[in-house]
């Protein structure tokens, strides 16, 4: 047998591989040099002001309990919010730092925080079901109490509604809570055990309460009694030390809406500034004044003059000042009345026009400001904070300017006089807000403005960015958080080309550079070789080479992280573009060596613009630089690039398939240099947006990769391309990118094209595997209108699955380079593996009411191995439900997580009983292998055997179960450059944690006793059932790690390196080496004694040469 170089170095690595020891921890030197961490709180819930961004002033009497996030900042001013990945966090206002943040259950949903001093609590769960008490200054929780079971909590829409928490006494001892619309409870602040409780004769039946308003003489309970056209108001009077009923009655009132009413209340709780219920009722605003009796009437809110609208009231908002006593009221035209609690009465103070003229007066000679056209500006958003004074008020209107494209922020600063009116200061400022990066403004918060400090506008947009601005003297962005990245759906590595990068992104050749001019280039280019020769020299002397843990060379970004300059492949491979796709319709590129931000992309939506729409990415693919190559010879030398394929779900109801094409180098529009398709030529629109192209009119079904067979198998007089293919729902083909040779690559493969699809049946979700054929209205050959060929997919199988169970996920097997297609045992005989390229990973849960009635009577979550082929199962196990209780039932009936790779599966799943002696229920994880044939030396080829053989299906399986101590979130085995390397499991467990298992231990082969001499050449160690704790394994170390979704990797160039990337609601990147860094020298190699012993053996060989010459001529003489 013949062997050619490329195979004794593969057997030389696999020696090396054989003797390497098991990779050892991290040192402590490469933590931020190896790995970084990016601690991510989510996107602001910005729909309710109990949970949006909001400002808090810390007292200054806990200034010893700050963290040092605040203290090192010198603020007392902190950031509080309530995020959609269920994560309350507080953010340092200087510079955007997470001083804490606490993550919450995803069944315990927040349902709002409320703030106080130096404490802050929150209501979660159904209902308001969890109550708990932080530290606002470092997250201690002080308090957390069960108010009722989650089970039995009202499910209320908004998820607030029902809730409320209020403070009372000198300091925060006593503490209100108002939970499932209809109970209140006075707790104890050191014990959360209930002082009192007062709960509604009808239970939330006629009246849902809302508001919880304290004052010394009583505490209010507002809420909403039904009636026939509309909602009336309800309050009731509480004593707040024993919760004995004062005065219940309903007020005479008529509200549509939740968001018409509010309570205005006064720091100054004297008789005068008794605090009110406001209400917007057909048009015209009221207010109600709350005394223990209740014995007030409703009264229609006074005006001061020239401060009522001439038209009818539309809105009731709280800017933030309802604490203060100031609302604002809007009209249909709207023009704004500010509403201030007076003397014993709510009083319109001050009226503002659509767009405020600053050179006008609140009190003009018309009574009115100058107004522009309103097409020329967005809506606004209205802000409000205190002034530096006492009573001062400080409103502020963000909107957009069409006329200058920019963003505009108006304050307007109320200060009292003792007149008629408050005297009134107003400023236009210009924000230099980048709506190309950050889409629109969707919520907005003033801070308050205290003596000697400058006011800060606080800006959620709609892409999940926060951005604070310093509006003193000028705005000025301080600083930015990109929190849609704790919403990833979709992310991919893409290895960078090699060479230098210009401005488009293009390597290699320029275009029209003839032979002098490039002989003239490189002549210019060899300028620097002097110094390319000295810094070679130095390190060749001194040993200081680039290494596995050296940093990396920054890249040159400008200020909105655009790309510039260089970018290009480090020396091992380390460095890479990861494209991340989120939910909030923006695409990130992500330096894999540093975990900035290279570019990001905003992605347009089309013609659904005007009437509203998202879009939600599906599917994403990558295509090399060498698989982007088109005919023309203009595209020679393109980077590699990116289709993005996602759904743009319209309000219209309208669902529409878009795809996205980017360069993954630059983020530009690539769509643009496909050729042969005229229609292409979108580009990027006036706005900056990316916008797709529309490539089927309604969902799609599935979407693939259209790749060319291996090298080995194919034909190499065929011009093949990759492509990605589509399935509309009637199951016709669509192929992107268009072009004759992807479309000549389709007509070449489509007859071994085999998938499976997940079909609704009556008796429940099934998989059906399908095949293409040609379109009924022609053949094969024939292409239609657009160019595309005219295929169909039609139904070749269907798995039987039992009745009572749905299918719950379908997983791919990962590709990648196979380097062994056996396993040689300590006896010289060999397990082959089986290589089946067309297998995947179907997960089974019971039907949702066998999981509730029948959860103990024998159902099982399945898991199947098939062949995507013909629908054979090659492997099938069914794991125990884990049945919930109450509304709880069959919410994670079958949490299971699974990966397959080569012929190696694991899953992992929580067993709730135990079958035998000694063991427990808890989670397991569970190794399987799958071999050839029925036992040893048996070979059939299966990694190149066809799907219909009878062989196909002649697998024996090796498979272990071990006891894991933590639930598992994600899990992905490494990969490698040419899979020679041992591939770890990489986990992500639910204690925020991401740990690597050593292949070797997850081997089902360990026998359960001592290892015999041939079983210690295998290296196997004896059967553990327990995978234990090790912290050496812990890759993320001291960061916390929370709540990741999915985990891949990707090869280095080292063979022996993979790198690793988690994602969720935090980031996190490491490097990996399995089997240890075998093809590289270590950091300790002492590279100079190498050069002096190697310099001084050449001068020995220089003296001793002439030596031995002379000697060697003079016996020549004498013989």
């Amino acid at each position: 047998m013949r062997w050619s170089l490329n195979h004794l170095g593969r057997a030389c690595a696999a020696l090396l591989l054989l003797v390497a020891p098991p990779s050892s921890a991290l040192h402590e030197s490469d933590v931020g040099v190896v790995d970084w961490h990016k601690l991510l709180v989510g996107v602001p819930l910005v729909g309710a002001p109990v949970t949006a961004p909001a400002f808090h002033t810390l007292d200054r009497d806990a200034r010893t309990d700050r963290t040092d996030a605040v203290a090192n900042a010198g603020s007392e001013s902190v950031i509080f919010t309530a995020t959609g990945n269920n994560v309350l966090a507080a953010l340092n206002s200087e510079d955007g730092a997470v001083v804490w943040r606490h993550i919450y259950e995803a069944d315990d949903r927040i349902a709002g925080y409320y703030t106080h001093s130096n404490v802050l609590a929150t209501l979660s769960g159904p209902g308001g079901a969890n109550f708990r008490l932080f530290n606002a200054s470092n997250g201690a929780i002080h308090l957390e109490k069960r108010l009722h079971a989650p089970e039995t909590g009202h499910l209320a829409e908004p998820h607030h509604l029902g809730t409320y928490v209020a403070f009372g006494g000198s300091g925060d001892e006593e503490i209100y809570v108002l939970s499932d619309g209809h109970v209140v409870r006075r707790l104890d602040r050191n014990t959360g055990e209930a002082q009192w409780t007062w709960t509604a004769e009808d239970q939330t039946s006629m009246t849902v309460h809302t508001h919880l308003l304290y004052t010394p003489s009583a505490l209010f309970l507002v809420g909403l009694s039904k009636s026939i056209a509309s909602f009336t108001l309800h309050v009731t009077a509480l004593d707040p030390r024993t919760g004995a009923v004062l005065r219940a009655q309903g007020v005479p009132s008529s509200v549509k809406h939740l968001d018409a009413y509010l309570l205005l209340s006064s720091q100054n709780k004297s008789k005068e500034k008794a605090p009110h219920l406001a209400w917007l009722e057909n048009g015209v605003l009221k207010s109600f004044k709350l005394t223990p009796k209740l014995d007030a009437k409703p009264s229609a809110v006074t005006f001061k003059p020239k401060t009522k609208s001439t038209l009818a009231y539309e809105r009731l908002i709280d800017v933030g000042l309802a604490r203060s006593g100031h609302a604002l009221a809007f009209a249909g035209d709207g023009s704004a009345t500010l509403l201030a609690l007076g003397d014993g009465k709510v009083e319109g103070v001050g009226a503002f026009s659509p767009t405020v003229n600053p050179n006008s007066k609140m009190d003009g000679e018309d009574g009115k400001e100058k107004r522009e056209d309103d097409d020329e500006n967005t809506d606004s958003i209205w802000v409000g904070g205190s002034g530096r004074k006492d009573g001062e008020v400080v409103l502020g209107r963000v909107y957009w300017s069409h006329a200058v494209n920019k963003a505009k922020m108006e304050t307007l600063t109320l200060t009292p006089t003792g007149g008629a009116s408050p005297s009134l200061q107003t400023a236009v400022l210009e924000v230099d807000f980048d709506t190309r990066s950050h889409g629109i403004i969707a919520h907005a918060a003033l801070s308050s403005t205290q003596p000697g400090s400058s006011p800060s506008l606080l800006l959620t947009t709609s892409t999940g960015a926060i951005q604070l601005w310093d509006l003193s003297p000028t705005a000025k962005e301080k600083w930015t958080r990109e929190e849609a990245l704790a919403s990833v759906v979709l992310a991919e590595f893409v290895e960078l080309p090699e060479g230098r990068l210009d401005a488009a992104g293009a390597t290699g050749r320029r275009d029209g550079e003839g032979f002098f001019g490039r002989l003239w280039r490189h002549a210019g280019d060899a300028q620097n070789f002097p110094e390319y020769l000295v810094g070679f020299i130095r390190r060749f002397l001194t040993g200081s080479y680039a290494s596995p843990t050296s940093a990396p060379v920054p890249v040159s970004l400008s200020s909105d992280s655009s790309f510039q300059g260089s970018f290009t492949r480090d020396a091992f491979g380390f460095r890479q573009v990861i494209v991340a796709a989120t939910v909030q319709g923006k695409v990130y590129g992500l330096d894999s060596s540093s975990g900035r931000v290279v570019w990001s992309r905003v992605l347009g939506l089309g013609w659904a613009a005007e009437t509203g729409a998202k879009v939600l990415p599906v599917k994403m693919f990558v295509l090399g630089a060498e698989d982007v190559t088109g005919e023309d010879e203009k595209l020679e030398g393109r980077s590699p690039e990116i289709v993005l394929v996602a759904q743009r779900r319209s309000e219209n109801t309208l669902v529409d398939t878009v795809i996205f094409h980017i360069n993954a180098i630059t983020g530009a529009d690539a769509s643009r240099v496909i050729p042969n398709d005229p229609e292409l030529e979108l580009g990027e629109d006036v706005s900056g947006l990316l916008q797709g192209i529309d490539i089927i009119a309604g969902p799609a079904v599935e979407a693939f990769l259209l790749s060319p067979p291996p090298a080995s198998l194919a034909d190499s007089t065929q011009d093949w391309a990759k492509a990605v293919l589509l399935l509309d729902q009637y199951l016709q083909v669509y192929i992107y990118p268009s072009t004759p040779r992807t479309r000549a690559t389709l007509r070449a493969l489509q007859p071994s094209l085999h998938f499976p699809l997940r079909t609704n049946t009556p008796n429940g979700t099934r998989v059906v595997g399908h095949a293409l054929g040609p379109h009924p209205g022609g053949n094969e050959d024939d292409e239609d209108e657009e160019g595309m060929p005219a295929f169909v997919a039609h139904a070749t199988w269907t798995l039987g699955l039992p009745p009572d169970e749905d299918v719950k996920a379908m997983l791919p097997s990962i590709r990648g380079p196979v380097a062994s297609l056996g396993k040689v045992l300590g006896n010289r005989t060999t397990l082959y593996k089986y290589l089946n390229p067309r297998l995947f990973v179907l997960l089974t849960a019971p039907r949702p009411a066998a999981a509730v009635e029948g959860g103990d009577k024998g159902q099982t979550c399945g898991l199947y191995v098939v062949d995507a082929a013909k629908g054979s199962v090659v492997y099938r196990t069914g794991l125990p439900v884990v049945v919930g209780k109450g509304k709880e039932a069959g919410k994670d009936a079958c949490d299971v997580k699974a990966s397959l790779v080569e012929n190696w599966l694991v899953y992992h799943y929580y067993d709730p009983e135990w079958t035998g002696t000694g063991l427990t229920k808890g989670w397991r994880v569970v190794s399987v292998e799958l071999y050839e044939g029925t036992g040893l030396d048996e070979k059939t080829m299966s990694s190149d055997m066809s799907s219909f053989s009878d062989g196909s299906v002649n697998v024996v399986a090796f498979e272990q179960s071990y006891v894991f101590p933590h639930a598992i979130t994600a899990m992905s085995p490494t990969s490698t450059k040419f899979g020679m390397t041992s591939k770890d499991l990489i986990v992500a467990s639910r204690n925020h944690q991401i740990q690597s298992i050593q292949r070797r231990l997850l081997n089902p082969r360990r026998p359960n006793r001592k290892v015999t001499s041939e079983e210690q050449e295998e290296f196997l160690v004896p059967y553990d059932p327990v995978l234990g704790y090790d912290p050496r394994r812990v890759l993320s170390h001291n960061y916390e790690v929370a709540n990741i979704q999915r985990i891949i990797t990707s090869p280095a160039l080292l063979e022996s390196t993979s790198l690793v990337f988690a994602y969720g609601l935090d980031m996190f990147l490491t490097r990996v080496a399995p089997s240890n860094t075998f093809d590289v020298l270590s950091e300790n190699f002492n590279k100079a004694q190498l050069v002096l012993t190697v310099g001084a053996l050449a001068l020995a060989i220089m003296f001793t040469k002439p030596m031995v010459r002379r000697k060697k001529l003079k016996e020549k003489w004498y013989q």
